[in-house]
């Protein structure tokens, strides 16, 4: 069985086409647990109508000390059931034979332990393709070493065993920690590519926010964590830089706190700026 983590709030909006993107699936064997994490709107009464005409869908509460997306999927992976574990936002959605196509990769890659996969990024009407590079060992702990990344979140399945193994989802953070938590498995155990289109990513840039402080704390955490890796598998000089886009994600947390029009906003903004431009030369991918 594949257990299905969605993480809701204030999702009524959206999460009927998520919900919709899951039992419309090929593959039938699923559990989806959507874990309200305190809505103000209809988003658990939904989840409470879907599970009455389809009882593979479970509605819970997060009624623990912690909130917040990642507190919300915990909540979700340890009332799962399922041998493998995958997630899903309430406002993205699965593409046709999504669970499907990952679990067979798992079939004939049996010492494989996450499979991930490529996503549309839907924005405004228009749709992008993410494509991820598909590395296998020994290149891939370079790789990750050169990136700290990997792909979405919402394209991985990964191994329950695996996944508790590691420690679950890192609830203190709330930027970076897609990330981490792949960083944390693929370090350790073999990932696959499936070679597919999985997942639908939707950003709402009328509702995007994007607090530029938890991005610097989040970056300075997984630097922290990593160091060491970075350092064995891609050397001290990429350390220097990720160094270095730590002191430019620093300066853009200070022009995001500063008041607006002054001058303290302007040299925060300078410097947060040549620091970007010399590092998007050096990184595959460069996002705040």
């Amino acid at each position: 069985m594949i257990s299905i983590i969605m993480p809701v709030y204030n999702g009524e909006k959206f999460m009927g086409r998520a919900i919709k993107s899951v039992i419309s699936q090929s593959y039938k064997d699923w559990e989806l647990l959507v874990i309200d994490d305190g809505s103000a709107d209809r988003s658990y009464e939904m989840a409470c109508d879907y599970s009455r005409l389809d009882k593979r869908i479970i509605p819970l509460i997060n009624e623990g000390p912690s909130h917040g997306a990642n507190a919300a999927r915990n909540v979700g992976i340890r009332a799962s059931h399922g041998e493998y574990i995958t997630f899903l936002d309430c406002d993205d959605y699965y593409v046709l034979d999504s669970l499907k196509k990952r679990l067979d990769c798992f079939a004939v890659n049996c010492d494989v332990s996450l499979v991930y996969g490529n996503a549309y990024g839907e924005s405004e009407n228009i749709r992008h393709r993410w494509d991820y590079v598909d590395i296998t060992s020994p290149g891939i702990k370079k790789h990750l070493s050169e990136e700290l990344s990997l792909c979405s979140q919402n394209t991985i399945m990964v191994k329950k065993d695996v996944l508790t193994s590691v420690g679950m989802l890192d609830e203190k953070l709330k930027c970076w920690s897609d990330d981490d938590v792949i960083l944390s498995i693929a370090y350790k155990y073999k990932v696959k590519h499936c070679g597919s289109y999985v997942v639908t990513v939707v950003k709402d840039n009328s509702i995007m926010t994007t607090n530029k402080v938890n991005a610097y704390k989040g970056l300075k955490h997984v630097i922290s964590k990593y160091k060491y890796q970075i350092v064995k598998y891609a050397g001290f000089k990429r350390l220097s830089l990720w160094i270095i886009r730590l002191i430019g994600a620093y300066f853009y947390a200070k022009e995001y706190e500063s008041k607006e029009g002054t001058i303290k906003q302007a040299v925060y903004n300078g410097a947060h700026d040549s620091i970007k431009k010399y590092c998007c030369r050096h990184f595959r991918t460069y996002f705040e």
